[in-house]
């Protein structure tokens, strides 16, 4: 990771007065992004890939900054129901009773999901700005 300075890439966007960035970037840059534009007082609203959809990991790296990001998020919420989804739990549950890792996982669905997000992301005025 070559680039750890963010400032100037916030700046940019600060100077566009995006509404909406889209970071198209590692967890490490983006909590780097976000966390530079909080100290700036930018808050456009962020939006990610699903590489960055580990909601408790990014919470936890980016000491709580990453609450109202949306994410593309490539399966159901863990508390789901559904029977297939139960079907895959169990399925991953066996597995991991044979391997000490639990290092992988599972999910199947496609949607934008954000666990602690409260009220409305609809914004009149949309500038997309991209950080890649």
């Amino acid at each position: 990771m070559a680039d750890t300075d963010m400032k100037p890439l916030v700046m940019e966007f600060k100077k566009v007065d995006a509404d909406v960035v889209l970071l198209w970037v590692s967890p490490t840059h983006a909590v780097r992004i976000v966390g530079t534009a909080q100290a700036m007082q930018f808050k456009p609203q962020w939006m990610s890939t699903s590489t960055c959809s580990d909601f408790p990991l990014m919470q936890n790296i980016s000491k709580g900054l990453w609450t109202d990001v949306v994410v593309a998020f490539f399966g159901d919420v863990p508390e789901s129901t559904a029977p297939l989804m139960v079907k895959y739990k169990k399925a991953f549950d066996n597995l991991q009773l044979k391997t000490s890792d639990g290092a992988c996982s599972f999910t199947p669905a496609s949607a934008l999901w954000n666990p602690w997000s409260k009220g409305s992301r609809g914004a009149e005025k949309i500038s997309l700005a991209s950080a890649s």
